[in-house]
């Protein structure tokens, strides 16, 4: 693709007065238009200008890692600053993806190779072209512009025949608004399918060949916001968004990656050899990331608490499917009991809270499979003390949510620990166990709802006891024990 620099920026120059009265209207930051051209689409042209004044200058710079994606900004080339009056800076480039302009310039251009690479363990996180379908995410798309939260109109120049999937406000004239940069996520090409439903403002977007339809896929992703807004007592975001995608590279037999930024899911699968197999797998990706719409991505904190939004997602994607019948309770505990010797054979095991300087990629599954086993312990524990009256769900509403406060953003990990010791149940799970170093010791949680570890070979194995008593009974059906009889009843 060759694209003239000159014609498209003394364009730019006369309607910068024009976006400069609307800017503030539409609260924008960047103006972005993305070229894809037929003929080489893995070398997308990204144009843009600075519509605020506290960013831009001389030094810009791209991302370089994300989420296990090496060498990010080796990708961008051929980069070219402007100033105000369209005129062309002379650039520096002191090393991949980082440039270095002569004076301070508001507008850009530059070539950005997307074409997938083989090691396909990071495209769920970042963008990327393959064929005639590809996956835009302005974070590493975009220049880096500091930590703020940076605001966008967007518009694209794409192929005959291709097509924008997004949950981004489309404007009367054809622009994307986007909120923020760090979360917008666009699929592109001409080969995706939709299919949209009426509940919860959820939509499936699929490339190739799956062993179900795009329909049970919807209707599975609807019955689990609807289970998570019951637990919330608040709605599934509007425009949700979920791309179902083969990954672009190979790659072994059932594995999968994903990711919610935003608004938006992107599941990224290879194939099952059975129907039943891939439907099971389905419903635990989109129970496990359909939680992520409301923790942590609507939540009004900030820092890194990471061992809260995934350990305590992992349990309770593993309890809801309990709850909808979709595995059993054995396998409930199963799983739990994976986390307990996960959890023990860890060597390095550090406090949960506190760990701010600790990107949330970098850190351990130790440290997940340890969230989880302090929400099971938490779950257990008001469910005793309450006598199943209450549950950890309280611990979930009880959380500052974007749309209800006006409020800065509050650190994450003092706020959650401020929710937990409000209840005298949960204070020695705080000090031991997320503040503390400890090891969990489940002994009499597990014996309070009537479960007990028959471990063999160093392994745990939980099992219910054969003989219950009354309480134990029933805090083990508020925690889906026997949930699966209301399932048979359902199909006579």
């Amino acid at each position: 693709m060759s694209i003239s620099v000159k014609p498209f920026f003394s364009l730019f120059a006369a309607v910068v007065l024009i976006w400069g009265m609307t800017s503030t209207l539409f609260s924008q930051d960047l103006d972005v238009e993305i070229n894809i051209d037929q003929k080489n689409p893995n070398s997308v042209i990204v144009k843009g200008r600075v519509l605020n004044d506290k960013l831009g200058g001389k030094n810009w710079v791209f991302l370089r890692e994300f989420a296990g994606e090496q060498q990010l900004a080796r990708r961008v080339s051929d980069m070219a600053l402007f100033g105000v009056e369209a005129e062309k800076i002379p650039v520096r480039k002191f090393a991949d993806g980082e440039f270095v302009a002569e004076r301070s310039a508001t507008t850009f251009e530059y070539e950005i190779n997307l074409k997938s690479s083989n090691d396909s363990s990071g495209t769920p996180h970042v963008s990327w072209m393959r064929g005639s379908n590809g996956q835009i995410m302005l974070n590493d798309l975009l220049p880096q512009f500091g930590n703020s939260s940076i605001a966008a109109r967007v518009s694209f120049k794409l192929p005959n025949g291709w097509r924008v999937a997004q949950s981004e406000q489309l404007s009367d004239e054809g622009y994307f608004l986007v909120d923020d940069v760090e979360n917008a996520v666009f699929l592109v090409g001409s080969e995706w399918r939709e299919v949209s439903g009426k509940l919860n403002g959820i939509s499936i977007y699929s490339l190739g060949e799956w062993q179900f339809e795009d329909s049970e896929a919807l209707e599975m992703a609807e019955s689990i916001a609807s289970e998570y807004s019951r637990l919330f007592k608040n709605k599934a975001p509007v425009r949700s968004k979920i791309f179902l995608l083969p990954f672009p590279g190979k790659t072994r037999q059932g594995r999968w990656q994903a990711e919610t930024r935003g608004q938006n899911i992107t599941i990224m699968s290879a194939s099952m050899p059975f129907k039943n197999q891939a439907l099971q797998r389905l419903h635990e990706q989109l129970r496990h990331e359909i939680f992520h719409l409301w923790i942590p991505n609507r939540l009004n904190l900030t820092g890194n608490y990471a061992w809260f939004y995934e350990g305590f997602a992992v349990y309770q994607a593993l309890k809801t499917g309990v709850w909808l019948g979709q595995i059993r309770f054995e396998d409930f505990l199963s799983t739990i009991g994976r986390a307990h010797d996960l959890h023990l054979r860890s060597t390095r095991d550090l406090p949960l809270s506190g760990r701010e300087n600790m990107p949330s990629n970098n850190i351990s599954a130790s440290v997940y499979s340890k969230g989880m086993l302090v929400a099971f312990l938490t779950d257990v524990a008001i469910l005793r003390n309450t006598k199943g009256k209450k549950s950890i769900a309280g611990i979930f509403r009880n959380l500052p949510f974007k749309e209800e406060s006006d409020e800065k953003p509050l650190d994450g990990n003092a706020f959650i620990e401020k929710v937990m010791v409000r209840r005298p149940e949960l204070a020695q799970i705080v000090q031991k166990y997320i503040r503390g170093q400890g090891k969990i010791d489940w002994g009499r949680y597990l014996k309070s709802i009537g479960v007990v570890n028959q471990a063999g070979s160093g392994f745990a194995r939980l099992r219910v006891k054969s003989k219950l008593t009354g309480r134990e009974k029933a805090l083990l059906k508020k925690l889906g024990y026997n949930r699966w009889r209301k399932f048979i009843k359902r199909t006579k």
